[in-house]
């Protein structure tokens, strides 16, 4: 059993560019960016994640890989059940669209 752990220590290890070893799910981001410049970085770090928000001050916490999945299936539910897949919104400003013409 210890040359599976081994081999397993060795190879689900992330090493980064700079030589310093990550543990497995860590180093991976995203950034998303508005238009008015307020920004949402979330950072993995293996067994947390970061979450940095905000405009001109960056505000920081972290959040455990539970809550992340309860965050990642409420927004896909919401997405499902409020929005209708984003069908709602088009179906929404396509209505306007016909009423106004008619006016």
């Amino acid at each position: 059993m210890s040359r599976v752990a081994t081999w397993l220590s060795q190879h689900l290890v992330l090493q980064t560019p700079d030589g310093a070893l990550r543990p497995p799910g860590a180093g991976s981001y995203r950034r998303w960016i508005e238009p008015d410049q307020s920004e949402l970085t979330i950072v993995a770090r293996g067994d947390a994640f970061d979450v940095y928000f905000g405009r001109n001050e960056i505000t920081t916490f972290s959040i455990s890989p539970r809550v992340a999945l309860g965050l990642a299936r409420y927004f896909i539910w919401w997405w499902i059940k409020d929005t209708w897949c984003g069908m709602k919104l088009g179906l929404w400003w396509w209505s306007l669209r016909r009423i106004l013409r008619k006016a």
